[in-house]
């Protein structure tokens, strides 16, 4: 299953990294095979591992690209990985050291950019941190079978593949939404982009939001 979490300071403060530990720790369910950090300043990734496709250190996560460029968390399973790795290989001569389907993910995302996604076959939730845009980039499968929810304001941007790896920072906001209950009980489940709780959304299927430390953008890349 594997679960993924982490924090975006917009403001530029430093990312504690015993609060990502916090966050890590309220989804640890879903990833019982390891925990892993990444922590650069104003930017923490971090990842509950359960390992399936490359049981050694080699799968381990958050993962970076081979110049360290770009940084991986990513939940879920990549079923045309074998053909993408392959195009990668011919076409932009990637060298990958292991047969874990998240090893595509940097290098697709430095060769095809947020065309990466529309590329990949299978069911995901994945961050992405650009060291050299600065930019945070969460993006969630086509039919939004894999969570991930997230909060962003002018300070930072917390997101995760359940709410409560947010709500373990102490700073963030705990009001429930009045209207986004009411669709639950009467529906069952809050609409496909929100939460039962005010301003934490969920990234809708199919589509990539993008967020640096001036702007804040989603797009879509399936209909």
């Amino acid at each position: 299953m594997c679960g993924i979490t982490g924090i975006f300071c917009r403001n530029g403060r430093d990312v504690q990294k015993n609060i990502l530990k916090k966050m890590c720790d309220t989804i640890s369910h879903r990833g019982p095979d390891g925990e892993g950090f990444w922590v650069h300043n104003n930017v923490g990734l971090g990842h509950r591992r359960l390992a399936i496709r490359e049981l050694s250190d080699l799968g381990a996560q958050p993962m970076p690209s081979e110049d360290k460029s770009v940084i991986v968390s990513y939940n879920g399973e990549i079923y045309n990985d074998a053909i993408l790795r392959s195009e990668l290989e011919k076409n932009f001569g990637c060298r990958f050291k292991s047969h874990c389907d998240t090893e595509i993910l940097p290098a697709g995302y430095q060769a095809w950019g947020l065309g990466l996604f529309e590329k990949l076959e299978g069911i995901f939730s994945i961050a992405i941190w650009d060291v050299h845009k600065e930019e945070l980039i969460l993006a969630r499968d086509p039919m939004g079978v894999k969570p991930l929810y997230y909060y962003c304001d002018d300070q930072v941007v917390r997101f995760g593949s359940e709410i409560k790896a947010l709500l373990a920072d102490n700073e963030q906001k705990r009001v429930l939404s009045e209207l986004d209950v009411a669709d639950f009980m009467v529906n069952g489940y809050p609409s496909p982009d929100r939460s039962t709780y005010q301003d934490i959304y969920q990234v809708p299927a199919g589509s990539a939001l993008v967020v640096s430390s001036k702007k804040q953008a989603i797009s879509k890349y399936w209909e």
